[in-house]
């Protein structure tokens, strides 16, 4: 297996997994006030606005961008995720995985 194709399946494997924010979220930036979220959002690299979408309950991050927020943070991640090792979910129960819809022939 060349390097490129291992890389490649290594990414395919990491995005197949979905994490909560909300462990992120208490630990760092358990708080109202916006000046504290702005700057935890800024420490994460993003804007304010974003934070909002993290607090929503039903919002989920992949595991590549769970990682990317931890190590910005100087942790593992498996230290705000706890079952950050637990086994992949089965194939096919990705919550975020959208079908691509079909485009219409413009008539």
């Amino acid at each position: 297996m060349n390097k490129k194709h291992k890389q490649s399946k290594e990414k395919e494997i990491v995005y197949k997994k979905w994490f909560s924010p909300r462990p992120l979220i208490e630990k760092f930036c358990n708080t109202e006030e916006r000046g504290e979220q702005t700057a935890f959002a800024k420490r994460l690299g993003f804007e304010y606005g974003r934070i909002t979408l993290l607090m929503k309950p039903e919002y989920l991050i992949s595991a590549y961008k769970a990682d990317e927020y931890a190590v910005r943070l100087g942790y593992h991640p498996a230290n705000i995720w706890p079952d950050w090792f637990d086994e992949e979910p089965e194939e096919g129960s990705n919550p975020k995985v959208r079908k691509k819809k079909k485009q219409q022939p413009k008539a």
